[in-house]
Order: C-alpha cells, then structure tokens, then sequence
C-alpha cells in the first residue's frame, strides 16, 4: 500500500477510535468533572498563578488572555473577565489569612490532580505522580506558566511596534505577511499550549510527534469551536429571555465542557499517535501465556543489563526493544512491581534497576573482589555499607562509588574484634534503614605446611573465615527475625534478603600448605548450609560462593622475596610464586587466573539469584510457571528449582492451561450457545457494565446485534460441536490431574487450581455469590450447565471456588 494511503487508514482508524471513546461516554463523563472542580478551582487557579506577577503589579495583563479565552461568549467575555481580576485584586494573604491561603493552593493542586488523572486515564496509566513530583512539577506549571505567557505576549507586543516594522508594513508583501503572522501568532500560541501540556501533564513519556500533532488538531478544533460556539451564543436570544441573569453562567459551562472536550480529544489522538497497536481494536487483552512470554523477556532484558553492568532502561525503551506497544510493557510491569520482581528507579526516565533501594554490607570490600562487588551492588541501585580492615581503603571506595551517583557509607574495622558485628550492623540500620544484602567477604592467606603451622596461625584462620562471619550473622539474627515477623504480620510475607558467605575451592577440595585457611573455608561452607535451613522461614536466602584463583594482592605473583600485608601488629607473607601461578592456570578452564570482576560478577549472581528483581530468580519462575495449568505436559524451566518441584509433585515437568486458541474460546462458544436466542438474556450479558441506553438499544436493535454476538463468539454449528469436544477433553484431563491429591500441583492449593476454575467457571451451575449470572436462567443455558453439572471436573471447580476463591 503507497504511504500516503496508509497515512489516511491509519487516521481514520484513530480518529474512528477517538469517536467510540466520546460514544462509551468515559471522555465525556471526565470532561463533566472537570467542568465541576474548574468551577469551584479557577479562581484560586488564577489568583496563585499570577500571585507573581501581582508582585510586580502587571497581574492585569491577564485580562486580555480571559477575553481572548472567553471570546465565544460574546458580549459578556468582557464582563466575566473583569469580574475574575476583580477576584483576584481581592486576593490576599492577610484577608484570607494562612488557613484560608491553604485552602486555595489545596484547590488548586486538586484541579491539577484532576487534570493529570484525567490524561493518565487516556493514556492507560494506572500510577500517579508522587506527592513530591506534584509539588515540583504542578507549582513549576502554576507559578513560570503565566510569567512565561505574559513575557511572551509583552514581547511580541514590543517587536510589533518598533519603528522598523512599523515601517516593513508598509511594504506591500511584507505588509501582508506580517498581517498573517499577527493573526497566526495566537493560534500558534494555542497549538504551542496544547502541545506542551500533552508531552507534560501525562504520568508517561510522551514523545514530541504525537504531542505535536495532538496539540495542532486541538488547536485547530479550539479555533473552529470559538466560532462555532459564538454562533450559537449570537442566535440564543430565546435562552437569556427564558434564564435571564443565569444564562451568562450556563453558556459558561457549556464552554468549559467544550473546551475539556477539545483537550481530551487532542490528548485521545496523541495516544493513538504514539501507540497506534491500541487503535486496530477496542481493547488489548494479553493470554496468559503472552503475558507469562513478555513477563519473562521484560525480566531477562532488566538482568541481562545488570549483568552487563549497563545503565537500566525504563519501560518506554524496553518496549522498543521488544518491539511492542509500551503499554503493554507497563501492563505487565504492574504486577511484576507489585511483587517487587522489578523496582521501578525515581531517577529521570522512570528506569528499573534491580537493586533499588535495598541495603547491602560487604565485608573487606577495600580491594579486590570486594571492592568490585560493592560498586556493582551500587551500579544496580543498592545503598552500600562498605567495610575493611584499612580505614583508608573503604573510604577510597566509599567515594568511587559515591562519585558515580551511588550512595555509600564507610565501616573500617577489624571483622576479628569481639565488638566489632553489632557496630556494622548498627552502621547499617542507622545509615539505610534495614539490611537486604550481606556479603561475607573480608579474609586473607597464612600459608604453611602443617609441620610449621602455630597455634596462633591456626587460630588466626579459622577467626577471620568462620568465627568472624558467624559473629556477624549473629550481630544479624534478632534484627532479621523481628522484623521478617512484623513484614509477615503487616504484608502477608516477608521482604526477600540474601545473604552471601565467601568460601574458596580450598574449602571444597584441599590445598598444599592452606590447612588452616582451607579450615576456615570449610566452615563457611557448613555455617551457610545451616543458616539456609534457619532462615528460610525469614524468606532469607543464604549461599556461598567458592572462588578459585583471584587476582588480588593476596595472590600476586612474585620471584625471590615473597611481599607481605600487615594485619593488626602482624606482617604477613601472601602471594604465590610464578610456579604456583602457572599451575594454576593450566587447572583453570579459562587458560587464566580469575579477575575482582569475575568474581563480583559471580557474586552478583548469587545475590539476585532468587532475589525480586532478576531473571534469574527462582521464585519469579515458580510463579509465572503455575499461572496456568493446562495437561498438554510442559518441562520446567532448567534450574535449581526442579529439585524442589520434584520433592512436591514428584514430577519434573506440569500440565500448562492453553489460555489462547484452546479452552476459553470453547468454553465461550458453548455459553454463547445456550444463550444466543433469548433477547433480554443475551443482552444482558453481552451489555454487561453499559449504560441503560446503551442496553435499550442492544434490546431495541437485537435482530441486528445477535449476529454480530454469535460470530464475534464463534456461535455456528460447526464451532459449537468443535467446541464441545476441546471442552469435553479437557474436563477429562483435568479430572485425571486431581484424582490422587485433589489439586493440579501437588498435594496443596495454588494458583493452578484457580486459574483452571476460573477458566471453566461459565460451565459451572452459580450456586454462590462468585458466579452470578442474570435471573432466571433460560432453559437452554440452564441445559448446558445441567449437562456438564454432572462430570466430577465441574464438581471440582465449584469446590475450588465455594473454599478457596477470596
């Protein structure tokens, strides 16, 4: 198709789409509200918008802007107008006092609400700006808007009346063309009004286009309705004859509702504009298996970035990545925040980062692998506690992450001293507010054959690997548990936290002359084993790392002398001869010794490994997979999280509900079926939730309406007997699945089981308040459910409901 024909598809499918928005009545029934808060708010609105300008005692200069806004109300535009400047002449703190100076800011922050509401309802936004968003943008709004306009308006007024233009006007084409331009300055001023608010008042990134092409149309519409309505105004004689003084106050309103009507149809066409998908059908309703599909691409495209150590994305660009209209992306996001599976950022551009706002401790984080994982917890929005035995080095890296706009605080101490846990966990609650994250990292190398190993090394070892870590988590305990039980008290669960222990492969497989740090590292592996077990009511997870060789000052290579660190009042010998470095590599998979980044990259995903904010997590996986339950057999994701499947299904893949092209279809063709012929009926649920007229005329206009019914629900012959057979089977394979537990996974209710009923619900006789249809049924409904009442699936769907649906 040539472009200049899809342009005109295109627009008439938006501009089809803005009519049924007005026709539902939704536009119109929010263009009334706003009508009423205008009402009772333009005063106050004007009084504290040109409270500036009444400063500097130019607030006058508004009243050309209310003729000019007022014009199609004829004669009586100078006479309304002048009685709002009079109004806000009255104006004053010290009249009103600061009680009722509130009041006014009050109104007028209401009708600003109002208004952004208003837009984020045309736009599908479900989230409101924050109160401190609010504050910053609407009073930005209220108070430059009009010192803005005025400055403007003054300016233009100056360059018109220079002696040069004054003298180009009587140049005969540029006469003309400065005539042009005076009268298409306000109606640009108009378009530029329009346009602005579009891109500003909406809780969601506008783009410029749409905006712009939203605001010339209401510009235009604005004009044509100006002269429209004085038309109307000039021939009402009989209306002031019949009102007399009010008919001045009802041809306001009447503009008011105009003028809200224009505005929401510009903004109606910007987000068709901007998201033309919503255009080619009434409404977007997902399947469960595409939004399961877009939850998991979302949640992969949010680590992978993570992972990459790349700045996060907001929701705008992570649908043009996925290539699919961003309120789709925000329709799934809602739920995935609600969860905390992602954290939407406060920074510009409303991006996700997957850490936000969580708290980590990371212990010996002054070098290496420890300093690499703090900067990359803060790269992924955590606050960051950081902790080494060198004063100097944690503040080096507490201000590399802060440079970076991280937010960190410094901890310096020896993790070995006896009083030193409850003063890092102290700093923590303190600085941040909570734990989230800890990182069990601070440690080093005293190397010896056992032959030469001292008490003193030995007991050196085993206190900075496993005693100072249990010391620690310790410090940790009542803090965790009090409040993991008040988070279950108040929100139904507690908040994930993770905690990661350091071990090393000396720890898991031995190593020459580290018998005392190989000790110590196997400790850390059997106290994060237990605390595993501990915490996990506490919605705690705890894992362990083990590293092999890292390149840190530790394990630097050296020939001759060996260097030394100081610990206390100690000197130690670290680092490991070229032999042993070489050795080393050729054990190593990589052909290489480790690197801090590798380390923190493997530390980072531990963290976020069941953590709600990564594709990585379990969890996410384990809920988004029981979403729906169907019994064509479907694997488990790979995973850690098959063994758990495993010990409560004793199967290692699930029956998966086909949402889309399988069981709701069919089971909507059978219910259609016995309805399709009886008018009242029929329309009573196909109107379900319409206006009364709106339901008159479906009944009025039947005849006509039933076919559009049954194909738009796949009612013929041929479909319904189709359908008969899809529902048959799997009722059957249904009634298989619960036979040994009562329920589709395991031997306990969950989501499966709901979403199964819910889907086969229509079929099921409404015996209680869940399930009400329209009274009395008709007998060929009535038929059907008698029909299927009768196959023990159906049974179990009414239980499900009548125990479990809340």
């Amino acid at each position: 198709m040539p472009r200049s024909r899809r342009l005109l598809a295109r627009s008439v499918r938006i501009l089809t789409q803005v009519a049924k928005d007005i026709w539902d009545g939704q536009l119109t029934l929010r263009a009334m509200s706003l009508v009423y808060t205008t009402l009772l708010s333009l005063v106050p609105l004007l009084a504290i918008s040109f409270s500036v300008l009444k400063g500097f005692g130019v607030h006058r200069e508004i009243e050309p802007f209310l003729i000019t806004f007022l014009a199609p109300l004829g004669d009586k535009a100078e006479e309304i107008a002048l009685r709002f400047v009079e109004f806000i002449d009255n104006t004053s703190v010290s009249v009103l006092g600061y009680i009722g100076f509130g009041m006014l800011f009050y109104a007028v922050i209401s009708l600003m609400q109002k208004i952004e509401r208003a837009f984020n309802f045309v736009w599908r936004v479900d989230r409101d700006r924050s109160f401190s968003e609010r504050v910053r943008d609407y009073l930005t709004l209220i108070f430059v808007g009009p010192t803005l306009m005025v400055a403007a308006t003054g300016m233009w007024a100056t360059i018109m009346n220079t002696s040069i233009v004054e003298t180009l006007a009587d140049v005969a084409p540029l006469g003309w063309l400065l005539d042009l331009a005076t009268r298409a300055i306000p109606i640009a001023l108009v378009i530029f009004t329009f346009t602005f608010v579009y891109a500003f008042v909406p809780n969601i990134k506008v783009r410029w286009r749409p905006a712009l092409v939203g605001g010339v149309i209401s510009g235009l519409l604005w004009n044509a309705g100006g002269l429209g309505f004085a038309a109307f105004v000039g021939n009402s004689g009989n209306y002031s004859a019949i009102y007399s003084g009010f008919a001045t106050a009802i041809f306001f309103m009447i503009w008011l509702y105009v003028a809200w009507m224009i505005l929401l149809i510009g903004c109606s066409i910007s987000f068709y504009i901007q998201n033309p998908y919503f255009a080619s059908q009434q409404s977007v309703i997902l399947s469960i298996r595409m939004r399961e599909k877009l939850a998991f691409s979302i949640a992969a495209i949010i680590g992978e970035r993570y992972y990459q150590g790349q700045s996060p994305l907001s929701a705008d660009s992570i649908a043009d990545k996925l290539a699919v209209p961003s309120q789709l992306v925000e329709t799934v996001l809602a739920p995935m925040e609600a969860a905390q599976l992602v954290i939407r950022t406060q920074g510009e551009g409303n991006s996700m980062l997957p850490l936000e706002g969580k708290t980590a401790i990371v212990t010996g984080a002054g070098r290496g692998v420890g300093e690499a994982t703090a900067k990359r917890l803060s790269a992924a929005g955590a606050h960051v506690v950081v902790n080494d035995l060198d004063e100097s080095e944690a503040n080096a890296c507490v201000a590399a992450i802060n440079s970076t706009g991280g937010l960190a605080v410094a901890c310096a101490g020896d993790v070995t001293a006896a009083n030193f846990p409850e003063r890092l966990i102290d700093t923590a609650i303190e600085s941040f507010g909570g734990i989230d994250v800890l990182v069990n990292n601070a440690g080093y190398i005293w190397n010896g054959a056992i032959q030469n190993h001292s008490d003193e090394q030995w007991q050196a070892m085993l206190d900075v690997h496993a005693t100072a870590p249990f010391r620690i988590l310790r410090a940790l305990a009542p803090w965790l548990r009090e409040t993991a039980r008040r988070e279950q008290a108040e929100q139904g669960a507690a908040s994930v936290r993770k905690i990661v222990n350091v071990s090393s492969v000396s720890g898991t497989t031995g190593a020459a002359t580290q018998i005392a740090y190989s000790a110590g590292k196997a400790a850390v592996v059997g106290i994060t084993r237990t605390l595993a077990k501990e915490w996990g009511r506490y919605n705690a997870t705890v894992n362990c790392v083990a590293f092999g060789h890292i390149e840190t000052r530790l394990t630097q290579s050296y020939s001759g002398e060996p260097p030394t660190i100081s610990v206390g009042d100690r000197d130690f010998r670290v680092g490991l001869s070229e032999q042993q470095i070489d050795s080393s590599m050729r054990a190593s998979p990589l052909g290489r010794s480790g690197r801090p980044e590798d380390g923190h990259a493997n530390m980072a995903t531990v963290i976020l490994h069941q953590f709600p904010s990564s594709h990585y997590n379990e969890k996410a996986r384990w809920a988004l997979t029981y979403k729906h339950v169907d019994h064509t057999r479907q694997s488990y994701l790979p995973g850690p999280h098959i063994s758990q499947i495993k010990k409560l299904s004793g199967q290692s893949s699930v029956p998966v509900l086909e949402w889309d092209g399988a069981i709701v279809p069919a089971v909507r063709t059978i219910a259609w079926a016995g309805m399709i012929n009886h008018n009242r009926y029929a329309t009573s649920v196909f109107g379900k939730g319409k206006p009364r007229f709106t339901m008159f005329f479906y009944r009025l206009a039947f005849p006509f309406v039933k076919p559009l019914i049954a194909k738009a629900n796949g009612v013929n012959p041929e479909n319904i007997e189709k359908s008969k057979l899809i529902v048959q089977s799997y009722l059957d394979e249904i009634n298989e699945a619960v036979s040994n537990t009562g329920y589709l996974i395991s031997a306990q209710f969950s989501a499966a089981d709901l979403t199964a009923a819910a889907l086969l619900a229509p079929l099921a006789n409404p015996d209680h308040e869940d399930m009400k249809r329209p009274s009395p049924i008709v007998d060929s409904f009535k038929e059907i459910l008698d029909t299927y009442s009768r196959h023990p699936t159906i049974s179990w769907v009414e239980k499900q409901y009548r125990e479990q649906r809340s």
